[in-house]
């Protein structure tokens, strides 16, 4: 989030009806009260809980076949924490004319070998490569390496469009060096 890896655990205490999510921030940094701020207005939005979906459900109710849908997965929402479509269309990219466990494994290696790692909250965790992580490789290695093949020239060129800023950000976010997160915010 604005270019500095932040961890989060999340836990739910409440129900569908009357949801509460409770959130424990890790920071390299104790964060400041403008920093909390964003972090809460980005999970709020990110889980949707500023959503207001009554017209969706009344719709979906009557629906023969969304009726099922709302019946097994109210209150279902699709989250996302990233400040940039970059992490997407790599994806996309390693998704192209592969079997789903061969995505998978490009996918891990890239996360694993070009990613930020985390550490907090006694766990391990790698997001997606930055694009100034993978800015500078030679396509070769890039290709070999986690053996995307042609993959590795498509990715160069979503990284020359991040890096002459002609790839969308949501919400103006700058691209900044990310730190590494450790230390748990109060």
């Amino acid at each position: 989030m604005n270019g500095t890896l932040i961890g989060l655990r999340l836990n739910s205490g409440g129900s569908i009806g009357n949801p509460r999510i409770t959130a424990k921030i890790f920071l390299e940094n104790k964060p400041s009260n403008k920093q909390l701020e964003i972090i809460r207005k980005a999970l709020v939005h990110s889980l949707g809980a500023d959503d207001n979906l009554r017209e969706f459900y009344s719709l979906a109710e009557k629906d023969p076949i969304l009726k099922y849908v709302v019946a097994d997965l109210r209150g279902m929402h699709s989250t996302s924490l990233g400040d940039t479509v970059f992490p997407d269309s790599i994806l996309a990219i390693l998704l192209q004319m592969a079997p789903l466990k061969r995505s998978n494994e490009m996918m891990n290696c890239v996360i694993r070998k070009y990613g930020e790692k985390a550490e907090f909250d006694d766990k391990t965790v790698y997001t997606w490569p930055l694009p100034e992580s993978l800015a500078n490789l030679n396509l070769e290695t890039f290709a070999k390496t986690c053996k995307i093949g042609y993959r590795a020239k498509t990715n160069s060129q979503t990284l020359r469009k991040d890096s002459e800023k002609r790839f969308p950000k949501v919400g103006g976010v700058g691209k900044t060096k990310p730190r590494r997160s450790k230390k748990e915010a109060p």
